[in-house]
């Protein structure tokens, strides 16, 4: 990806681990939350792109957020705990 190949692939696996992490918890993680979470790290762009390649890969799957209607949550696709379950 260039020089910013391994900064973009982070904030990627961030995401998806913090959803993973919430979904284990019994909970939806937002975009919003997310960006909340790391707003004095990466921006809002940043963030919804690192949303759309994960959705676009099948990692993630975003769900209708019945507490805000602004904010979509962000669930594990199957791909995605089958990811975690064979990498650990």
């Amino acid at each position: 990806r260039g020089a910013f190949g391994l900064s973009r692939a982070f904030v990627d696996y961030w995401i998806a681990l913090e959803v993973a992490l919430a979904s284990v918890d019994g909970r939806r993680i937002t975009q919003k939350d997310l960006a909340a979470r790391a707003r004095s790290v990466w921006s809002q762009a940043t963030i919804s792109r690192a949303i759309a390649e994960l959705v676009a890969a099948g990692l993630v799957q975003v769900v209708s957020n019945a507490a805000d209607r602004r904010s979509p949550g962000l669930v594990v696709s199957g791909k995605l705990g089958e990811a975690f379950q064979t990498h650990g």
